[in-house]
């Protein structure tokens, strides 16, 4: 499954489960992309999370510095209707090959058309979404709303904070001693030193460890470029951001974008939708499941394939929650079962029902909602089944949050 930014953030340690949870509220609410929204809460700064993402995309950062002094023949290569669009503000032209700063270097659909359009290569570069609208408004007179504009102040505030020179604590000098100073000490009573308070040092939070199965493959090397406040020039500095090989940051971006089954989960329009995604995608992975609804005290058999062929005939099979069975152990744990399947008649029913012959080891994981279980899931693999528990607990995470999905749409419209 594809990598997210959720997944990169938490893994390198730059913000919390919690922290992502507020800032993906917020977003909601106030629109915008994710990463505004964890600069607008103070959870990431802007050139901390920019930095970051372009190292993982091998797309080069543009600096606030950099973004704001683009000659306007520079500006002039590109429509103001046409930037506005797609949220794009050229920075280079090096024969044909156009350099474009954006928020969002992973939309290849808008770079693809954009190089249509005006026959240019076109090379992205990034920069956060706060600060491109901000260069959007200046070169192209687009509107800045309110909360940007807010935003940009939060962050001069910060910059000028941070930049301030720090107060240095005064230092004490003793006056030269002289022998009648020295006899006046002496008649004088000794004054009681005060025994200094010593602070507790801050406790650090180690950061989150990933466990080798959830480790994404390794990256690139991170694309060097020079600070701006160290560019001599800034041709110089432009020519440093051009290392990237023509289509190197393509295939990296394409890492990282939502792939199939989730699109497809986030905008699905029924449980049968969700179902065939959830099957689809675990065919890709074992070699036999089946999915069953729960209801009234049995698990009844819904939808399941056998070696990528669909398994029919059973429709209607159910099997009771009363009896022994790995089903049973699930239902009432309501918990995740690994592990060989014992010698029980449900147990030799089931496996005889999806094809046949005793599995040496089964995984089996509950779909809950609301903290009701409404499906089991079973799998059979050819490899150690353990190695997929990761992965398919967040595919689990995600149909059961498309569920949820649905339920509220439902509620919306009965209200």
């Amino acid at each position: 499954m594809a990598i997210t930014l959720l997944d990169m953030l938490l893994n390198a340690g730059l913000i919390t489960r919690v922290q992502f949870d507020d800032a993906l509220k917020n977003r909601v609410i106030f629109g915008g992309k994710i990463g505004t929204s964890l600069i607008e809460m103070g959870y990431i700064s802007e050139e901390e999370l920019a930095r970051f993402l372009s190292n993982k995309l091998a797309v080069p950062y543009v600096s606030p510095k950099q973004l704001l002094t683009i000659p306007q023949e520079t500006i002039d290569l590109l429509p103001r209707d046409m930037a506005i669009k797609y949220g794009v503000i050229p920075i280079k032209l090096d024969k044909k090959r156009l350099s474009l700063v954006m928020s969002d270097p992973a939309d290849l659909k808008a770079i693809d058309e954009i190089g249509f359009i005006t026959g240019f290569i076109v090379r992205p570069l990034i920069t956060p979404e706060v600060r491109l609208i901000q260069a959007l408004s200046k070169y192209y007179q687009a509107d800045m709303p309110p909360r940007y504009q807010h935003i940009i102040e939060i962050l001069e505030v910060r910059k000028q904070a941070s930049d301030a020179p720090q107060p240095q604590q005064p230092v004490f000098t003793a006056p030269a001693p002289n022998v009648d100073a020295k006899t006046a000490q002496l008649e004088q009573p000794v004054p009681t030193i005060p025994t200094p308070t010593l602070k507790p040092k801050p406790t650090v939070k180690p950061k989150p460890t990933v466990q080798p199965e959830q480790m994404p493959p390794p990256l690139p090397a991170p694309v060097p470029h020079k600070p701006p406040e160290q560019e001599e020039d800034r041709e110089e500095y432009l020519e440093d951001l051009e290392i990237v090989e023509d289509g190197a940051w393509s295939e990296q971006i394409r890492r990282f974008q939502p792939d199939a089954v989730s699109n497809g989960l986030a905008y699905a329009e029924n449980s049968e939708e969700i179902s065939d995604l959830l099957i689809t995608e675990l065919g890709r992975r074992v070699r036999r499941a089946a999915l069953f609804r729960i209801k009234d005290h049995s698990a009844n058999f819904w939808k399941g394939f056998d070696r990528k062929m669909t398994i029919t005939g059973i429709d209607n099979l159910r099997f009771p929650l009363t009896e022994p069975s790995v089903l049973k152990t699930v239902a009432d744990s309501a918990g995740i079962y690994l592990g060989p399947m014992k010698e029980t008649p449900i147990n030799h029913l089931l496996y005889d029902a999806l094809g046949g012959g005793q599995p040496a080891a089964v995984l089996l994981m509950p779909v809950l909602i609301g903290g009701r279980l409404v499906n089991i899931v079973y799998a059979e693999g050819d490899e150690d089944l353990n190695t997929l528990v990761p992965d398919l607990q967040k595919l689990l995470t995600k149909a059961t949050l498309a569920l949820e999905i649905l339920i509220f749409r439902e509620k919306i419209l009965m209200l």
